[in-house]
């Protein structure tokens, strides 16, 4: 089993297209896909556009819904999945990046206080970034909690690993 996905087709890159410009179109605004192939699949890359926080969104919703939409409709077409993700402006590394120092610095808290640390509601690709971060630290377990009923996001709980850090109890974290 090849541990790469499998690079996106010319069709499944055309269609995929064809769709971000009308969403830039329809928010009324210019930009240039520029497409990159990753080992992480094939990366649809927004640049030039003129107002790009539109196509993000807080923390990154509006683009996680665009890709979302997208593939969905690629894979309708094609008749088989897809691995084609859309980013604006390099957003997504950026993004990364902050969550891994949130992470960290989180840990940190939690191993000062000895108390867990809920981080505020997040996506799931961004739940996984946290998770994936801190899954190597003995010392402290991660968990996803509480779906806000508004967004169906979840947070994450950062504690201390095994007795000591006393599993979670009712308001016994911080919202951050």
């Amino acid at each position: 089993m090849n541990e790469y996905p499998e690079e996106a087709t010319k069709e499944e890159i055309e269609i995929a297209e064809s769709i971000i410009y009308r969403v830039l179109d329809l928010f009324d605004l210019g930009g240039q896909i520029e497409i990159r192939r990753r080992r992480e699949g094939t990366i649809l890359d927004i640049q030039g556009c003129s107002n790009a926080g539109r196509l993000i969104g807080t923390d990154g919703m509006t683009l996680h819904a665009i890709q979302l939409l997208t593939t969905m409709i690629v894979c309708r077409k094609i008749q088989r999945p897809t691995n084609i993700s859309i980013d604006v402006n390099g957003y997504r590394h950026r993004r990364r990046m902050q969550l891994e120092d949130m992470a960290w610095r989180a840990a940190d808290r939690v191993r000062d206080s000895g108390r867990s640390i809920a981080l505020k509601p997040m996506i799931a690709a961004d739940r996984r970034i946290i998770h994936m971060v801190l899954s190597e630290e003995g010392d402290i377990e991660t968990l996803s909690i509480d779906e806000d009923p508004e967004t169906g996001t979840k947070s994450v709980l950062i504690s201390l690993a095994g007795p000591e850090g006393g599993g979670y109890e009712e308001g016994d974290y911080q919202d951050r």
